[in-house]
């Protein structure tokens, strides 16, 4: 199972994991380490969320794109005409299977391509549903400038929603805070996703660059002052209900 959470801020993206593979294997989860965020052209980040084979099949698809139009700007028309090939191929594949299973819900897998160029842009898609263009008003998103995939999304997904609309407004440094914070809640909460951490960050017509373990450490230290805070800002508002 898997978490992936991406948060667009001024300058760039923030995209982090879990680093948690699970498998099943005669009904028993066997856990290890593995990798869920991977380079895609020379300037953008990809990731999935789901059935392995699904995956695999993606990053296989995107093997296939030309270098020249792998490094394009994810509004790039040939690009998208690319990325939509797939998703529609994914999701008739998604309608076959639903027909065979009558109805049945499947399992539904989901992938991320994050890039900055020109301005950051997130492209997601589901294969039950289609695909989805994020980044500018004229590419309308519900999820506005965050969005998460995998069976850690839950936690999160709320706190998105509080968050709605301000992912401009974060520098990379916060942006990053956020964004480990967010995950760390997320592999919390889910059973199925694991440490350790992984995390990247995309600026313009650069290459991705992954945090350090130092950087981590450095993001967890920070994350233990917020929630000492929010700790203390609790109790506080507690004593305040108490007083007639």
């Amino acid at each position: 199972m898997t978490l992936v959470l991406a948060i667009t801020c001024k300058g760039g993206i923030v995209i982090a994991s879990d680093g948690q593979a699970t498998r099943v294997v005669d009904k028993k989860a066997i856990k290890s380490k593995g990798a869920k965020i991977f380079p895609f052209g020379d300037n953008k980040l990809w990731a999935g969320a789901g059935e392995k084979q699904e995956i695999s099949k993606f990053s296989d698809f995107l093997a296939t794109i030309p270098s020249e139009i792998q490094n394009r700007p994810l509004t790039d028309l040939l690009l998208k005409e690319y990325l939509t090939k797939f998703a529609d191929e994914r999701k008739k594949d998604a309608e076959e299977l639903r027909k065979k299973k009558r109805g049945q819900e499947i399992q539904c897998t989901e992938y991320l391509v994050v890039g900055y160029q020109e301005y950051p842009m997130i492209w997601m898609l589901n294969s039950q549903c289609g695909h989805s263009f994020s980044g500018r008003d004229d590419y309308v998103w519900w999820k506005s400038y965050m969005c998460s995939i995998g069976s850690g999304q839950t936690v999160p997904e709320a706190l998105f929603c509080k968050l709605k609309d301000k992912g401009r407004e974060y520098t990379l440094p916060q942006g990053s805070l956020i964004a480990y914070r967010l995950a760390v809640e997320g592999v919390n909460a889910d059973p199925y996703c694991g440490e350790p951490l992984d995390m990247w960050v995309v600026t313009d017509n650069s290459p991705p660059v992954q945090k350090t373990d130092v950087e981590l450490i450095q993001l967890d230290k920070l994350d233990e002052t917020w929630r000492d805070l929010e700790h203390h800002l609790f109790k506080t508002m507690l004593l305040c209900v108490n007083e007639p």
